[in-house]
C-alpha cells in the first residue's frame, strides 16, 4: 500500500537531485590550477599613498594602483611622466620605483594591519592619536601602529624591557617621591 508519506520521500527526493550542481562540480574539476596571487605596496617614494595589492606581477601592481589614483600609471598619457608636451606619449615610468614586494604577506587571509605595516618598513597613521608614524617611530602593537609619544608603561614593558624599568626607576626616584597619583600606575 501506498501511503502519503512514501509520495512525499519520492517527491523531495526526486527535488532534491535535480537542484544538484552536477556540471559546476565536473568543471571546476577539470580546471587548470591558479597561480597564487603576489603581494604588493605601491605608492608613490617619499608620499603617504602606499597601496596593498595582490597582483600577478610588478606591471600589474602598478597598474592597478594607478587606476586607484585616478591615472593611467603604465600606459600611454601616463600623469605621472607626463611632461605637459606630449598627452599621448608613452609612459617612461619604472614600475620597480613605485612598487615593493612584500613576501611575508603573500601568507596573510585579509589585508596586513597597521602594525604590519611597520613591521615591514612603512609608515602607518597611529590608532591611538590618528597621527602619521614610520617603521623607526612607531611599534606593532597587537597588530595596531603606536606610535613613540603613545606608548604606555605597559606597552614599554612588552616591546623593550629595560626603558620600562628605567622608566619605574625614575618614577620611584623622583624628587619630590614617587607620584602615586601618575596615571601610568594605574
Amino acid at each position: 500500500m501506498t501511503t502519503r508519506r512514501d509520495i512525499l520521500k519520492g517527491s523531495s527526493a526526486v527535488a532534491v537531485i535535480a537542484a544538484m550542481p552536477i556540471a559546476p562540480a565536473i568543471a571546476a574539476a577539470s580546471a587548470p590550477p591558479v597561480a597564487p596571487l603576489l603581494s604588493f605596496v605601491v605608492g608613490t617614494p617619499g608620499e603617504h599613498d602606499a597601496l596593498f595589492v595582490r597582483a600577478s606581477s610588478i606591471q600589474e601592481a602598478y597598474q592597478m594602483w594607478g587606476e586607484q589614483q585616478g591615472h593611467s600609471a603604465g600606459s600611454a598619457g601616463c600623469e605621472i611622466c607626463f611632461d605637459g608636451d606630449h598627452a599621448d606619449a608613452p609612459c617612461t615610468c619604472d614600475p620597480k620605483e613605485y612598487v615593493t614586494r612584500i613576501k611575508k604577506w603573500d601568507a596573510l587571509d585579509d589585508d596586513p594591519t597597521p602594525g604590519q605595516w611597520l613591521d615591514a618598513g612603512f609608515g602607518h597613521i597611529c590608532n591611538r592619536c590618528n597621527y602619521e608614524t614610520m617603521a623607526g617611530d612607531g611599534y606593532n602593537i597587537n597588530g595596531d601602529a603606536v606610535c613613540t609619544d603613545c606608548m604606555t608603561l605597559d606597552d614599554w614593558q612588552i616591546e623593550d624591557p629595560e626603558y620600562y624599568a628605567e622608566q619605574i626607576d625614575e618614577l620611584l626616584t623622583d624628587e619630590y617621591g614617587p607620584d602615586l597619583n601618575h596615571p601610568e600606575y594605574w
